[in-house]
């Protein structure tokens, strides 16, 4: 069978007048063979052209007549069916084709086409050999056709499918011209191109048979920091254009695996920036994220996230919008009054006419109010400021007129209202604001008035009179005596101020010069606590000084502090401010504090001030005159790089979530933090992490990611299964053991939320390996406690005892838990009409003996009994006794409990001058009958009294009564009598006895017994 190449020659030769040369064959005959051919001496190419015009038609290499498609024959095509076919004869019958599929060929073909111009000017004979050595190399077919009409030559390769591909390749390096082909990569690229040790960039070479040259000219550093693409190097490809073009896509494709997503920095003035907000929400592509700055906030930057085309397409219509806004947003400026100043509500202003209002601060002097936006639209918002202006009514009061025109006592006050929120008070509580003055002018005793001004609606101004007078009382209340201002202390000291005397005293304390960042004046300010009478001038003064001395302790600490003055230009105060301050300041913490633009005195532009203890003083002035000569050379300085090592299986969390916890690292140090990425930037397990900024700032910064790693390489996870019915138990009221816990061991410990879908019963413990350890510890230990303690019982209780049962405030309840050490608690909301649920906590033992115990009280409420018995009042102070003896005795003798409450219903006797007759009894069932039972016999015995005498000489009176009475008492005791004796100087010997018959008998014959 004739292959598609020889099929290819037959149909050019029936087209030719002339017989051309044959296409070269890989073989000398049409047969497949597996052998290698013995080159032939024919030429290798035919050309299509080079005949007659008149001799060939035209032919077209897409006509598939001329040129069938080339593939593997799997027989001859079948025959049509029916009435059309030509051969003659009629339909007869057909004996069915033998036609069986083809067992797929391991052999494949390859076409592919090469520019005459890419081809490098080889002889046939040249050509003969590289074709030979070819199928030798790779046991493939070569055959080859020339077209002059499209100046190409068409390649046919036939043979094994594992070595075609490099049969095309190392063909095409040979027979064309080496090319050269350049473009551009991201500079911080380079190494993940490359790959650690070329790893990555050899697989590339191998494959593609080019040679790749990478410049490594420049510097890391974009002209556009945010832009991976703003800083390109470039990559120059030498070979064959096919093996080019491979070796380009795949590093293209490494290339756009890294820059998939893009985040991009892109600042925005002040002053656009609530502009560029409301603008950019509306016209930025929905697949970006954009971050924009707060309006309240120092940030003027906003960032964009997402696919990196899309970003870099934001961006630049970002910038055309702040570019656009810039052109046409204007700044007017008006003269206000000063007191109209607090009614321009920037946010109704903005809202209304989109026109921003610059408000000088309080303690500015200008009255110069800037109005930011269209030049059309601030016509309107000055409009609407003055029409704002107009709804309000103005009255103001001068403090320093009060007590004789002492105005620094007026100061001291005011600071005091300002301070204990006084001012805010009466304004929360009348709409009615009080515009007071600074801390900064009330430390400054320069500034003699002391001007309070009241804003409210003209529809409240009896309020304002109001709150004005209330002022002027307590202004007038507290006089000078009261006020006393401290001098000799240092401000910067007062973090550690004790106030527990001043409270003790009721003083309160003012720091005013800590508030106003002026002076070291400290107000002790009395506050007398009796509202009738005023202490007197010696009580007052000896409350401030005991106050006074106990702020002993911070002079001591001011004797132990410097002050340096150091000199610098304002504006590069403005850079170390935005650069170096805080970094140098959270180094140090509260041991110093530097204050720009200020002298040990008063206010200085070009000076700063630094206040520490003297041990760290010496160090904090060195590092900031460091940080003044790297401001002073900021170009350069800031471009300082340092790189360190950081784990790599810390990455994700120094990265954060969208990079939050970079960026925020970022600002705090004011540095640039680049984290290398491919293989190149890995040592081992850590990866480079290069910090660029400031010196002194990058090893701060430097010194925080080591405490960083260190900390969260050490930082251990542990989950604990616990049981969800004891997570409330565990957390404690308001989670007071888990705080306790997490700040005693420095770890986090999370319970699963109450509404958690899944994991339920695990408790997460984080934070260093030794802490983790013991809280989980002690998180067992408690668990433990509560799995042994935690055995529940419920009791239902009727509702009509349940004040019996608990007590006052819940006293009983309380007293029954600590007695059994049960936890008794009340479930009010399985609790109904009739009864109440109590939920018994705690052990076996505890719980037994608690349910025993309000079974007790249960039963003793339920049997109680309520009984009442008429008696005539003259009786009642008989049964109640003298100092309710005789009530206990009669209580006692019924057994009644020891319980105050319930000893008090057993006999309740109306009070005396009562007319009521009705004695009261209620109680234990049994107990109520043996009380009635006395009283009743009491009652009668009173109501059978008899008197009867006996006459006993006088001088034997004596012996009847006894040592202080004590024979006399114990005759009535014993015999339930009364025995009256007649007095001393009464001259009669009749012995009155009184009681009931059978008493007074035994009485009397005790009596003669005595005295016979």
């Amino acid at each position: 069978m004739p292959t598609p190449a020889e099929l290819l020659a037959q149909k050019h030769s029936a087209f030719s007048e002339e017989p051309e040369t044959p296409i070269v064959s890989a073989t000398e005959s049409s047969a497949p063979s597996s052998a290698p051919s013995e080159p032939s001496t024919q030429e290798f190419d035919t050309d299509e052209d080079s005949a007659p015009n008149g001799a060939m038609k035209k032919i077209s290499i897409d006509d598939e007549t001329f040129f069938p498609a080339l593939g593997v024959s799997v027989g001859a095509t079948p025959g049509k069916w029916g009435p059309f076919l030509s051969n003659g004869r009629k339909s007869g019958p057909i004996t069915q084709s033998s036609f069986k599929p083809a067992v797929k060929s391991s052999t494949t073909q390859l076409t592919f086409i090469v520019d005459a111009a890419e081809q490098l000017p080889v002889s046939k004979n040249d050509m003969f050999k590289i074709i030979s050595k070819i199928k030798s190399s790779y046991d493939v077919k070569v055959e080859s056709t020339f077209s002059a009409a499209t100046n190409k030559r068409t390649f046919l390769l036939s043979g094994p499918a594992s070595t075609i591909q490099k049969a095309k390749k190392d063909l095409i390096k040979q027979l064309t011209k080496p090319v050269k082909i350049e473009f551009g990569i991201p500079f911080k690229l380079i190494s993940t191109v490359i790959g650690s040790q070329g790893r990555t960039l050899k697989p590339i070479l191998e494959s593609t048979g080019v040679k790749i040259d990478i410049a490594r000219t420049g510097n890391n550093e974009s002209s556009d920091d945010d832009d991976i693409f703003g800083n390109l190097s470039t990559v120059v490809i030498e070979g064959d254009l096919d093996s080019c073009k491979q070796a380009q896509q795949k590093i293209m494709a490494i290339v756009n695996e890294h820059t998939q997503n893009l985040t991009v920095k892109v600042p925005v003035s002040e002053t656009l920036k609530r502009f560029v907000n409301l603008e950019l929400k509306q016209q930025l592509p929905l697949d970006v994220e954009v971050d924009l700055p707060l309006e309240d906030s120092k940030s003027s930057a906003l960032y964009l996230s997402g696919p990196r085309e899309s970003v870099l397409e934001a961006k630049d219509a970002a910038n055309t919008i702040i570019n656009f806004l810039g052109t046409r947003i204007v700044t007017e400026e008006r003269t206000v009054p000063k007191s109209i100043h607090q009614f321009l509500d920037k946010d109704k202003i903005f809202s209304n006419t989109g026109v921003l209002v610059d408000v000088p601060a309080e303690d500015s002097s200008t009255t110069v109010v800037k109005f930011i936006g269209l030049k059309d639209n601030i016509p309107k918002a000055i409009s609407f400021g003055k029409q704002l202006s107009q709804d309000y009514a103005i009255d103001s009061l001068d403090l320093a007129r009060s007590h004789g025109g002492n105005y620094l006592h007026a100061k001291a006050l005011t600071a005091f209202f300002i301070y204990t929120g006084l001012f805010d008070s009466l304004s929360s509580k009348t709409d009615v604001k009080i515009k007071a003055p600074t801390y900064a002018s009330l430390a400054d005793d320069t500034q003699k008035s002391v001007n309070l001004e009241f804003v409210c609606h003209k529809d409240a101004k009896d309020s304002l009179k109001s709150v004005r007078r209330e002022i002027v009382e307590m202004v007038n209340k507290t006089t000078p005596s009261f006020v006393r201002v401290v001098t000799d202390i240092d401000s910067f000291v007062l973090d550690s101020l004790d106030t527990t005397v001043a409270d003790e005293k009721n003083v309160k304390i003012v720091p005013l010069g800590k508030l106003a960042g002026l002076t070291n004046k400290i107000i002790l300010l009395y506050q007398p606590s009796d509202e009738e009478f005023l202490p007197s001038l010696k009580e007052t003064n000896e409350t401030l000084d005991a106050v006074d001395h106990s702020l002993d302790n911070l002079r001591t600490l001011s004797q132990d502090l410097s002050h340096q003055v150091l000199p610098m230009a304002s504006a590069d105060q403005e850079l170390l401010a935005a650069n170096s301050l805080n970094v140098i300041l959270s180094k140090y913490g509260s041991s110093i504090n530097i204050k720009l633009h200020q002298n040990s005195e008063e206010s200085s532009a070009d000076e700063l001030l630094v206040v520490g203890y003297k041990n760290e003083i010496s160090k904090v002035v060195d590092e900031l005159k460091q940080a003044i000569d790297e401001i002073k050379n900021y170009e350069t300085a800031s471009k300082y790089n340092h790189t360190i090592e950081f784990p790599t299986s810390q990455l994700s969390r120094l990265i954060g979530q969208k990079g939050g916890h970079l960026q925020g690292l970022q600002d705090q140090f004011n540095i640039k933090i680049d984290v290398f990425k491919g293989e190149d930037a890995a040592v081992g397990d850590k990866t480079q992490v290069k910090l660029t900024g400031l010196k002194s700032n990058v090893d701060e910064c430097e010194k925080k990611l080591s405490q960083l790693a260190k900390k969260w390489v050490d930082e251990k996870t542990v989950v604990l299964k616990i049981e969800k019915k004891y997570h409330r138990k565990l957390i404690g009221p308001s989670g007071v053991y888990v705080h306790r816990l997490n700040k005693k061991y420095n770890v986090n410990i999370k319970f699963p939320f109450e509404n958690a879908t899944g994991h339920q019963d695990e408790v997460v413990i984080t934070g260093p390996s030794k802490g983790v350890s013991k809280a989980e510890e002690e998180l067992r230990e408690l668990w433990q406690y509560e799995k042994d303690n935690g055995f529940r019982e419920t009791l239902k209780i009727p509702n009509s005892i349940l004040p019996r049962l608990i007590g006052k405030s819940g006293e009983q309840v309380k007293d029954l838990s600590i007695e059994t050490g049960a936890d008794i608690k009340r479930l009010r909301e399985k609790s109904n009409d009739e009864t109440a649920e109590f939920e018994i906590t705690g052990t076996k033992e505890s719980i037994r003996a608690a349910v025993k115990k309000i079974n007790s009280i249960v039963d003793r409420i339920q049997n109680e009994v309520t009984e009442t018995i008429e008696v005539d009042t003259k009786w009642h102070k008989h049964l109640v006794g003298p100092g309710a003896s005789k009530k206990t005795e009669i209580i006692l003798n019924a057994c009644g409990p020891n319980d105050e409450a319930d000893f008090r219903r057993l006999l309740q006797v109306p009070a005396a001058g009562s007319n009521s007759t009705k004695i009261v009894c209620q109680g234990n069932r049994v107990v109520v009958e043996k009380i009635i039972q006395q009283v009743n016999k009491i009652i009668f015995d009173l109501e059978n009294v008899t008197s009867e005498t006996v006459s006993v000489p006088k001088k034997k009176h004596s012996l009847i009564i006894g040592p202080g009475g004590t024979v006399r008492r114990a005759l009535e005791l014993e015999h339930h009598v009364r025995v009256n004796v007649p007095k001393i100087d009464q001259q009669s010997d009749d012995v009155v006895v009184r009681g009931s018959p059978q008493n007074v008998e035994k009485a009397k014959a005790a009596i003669q017994k005595l005295v016979s």
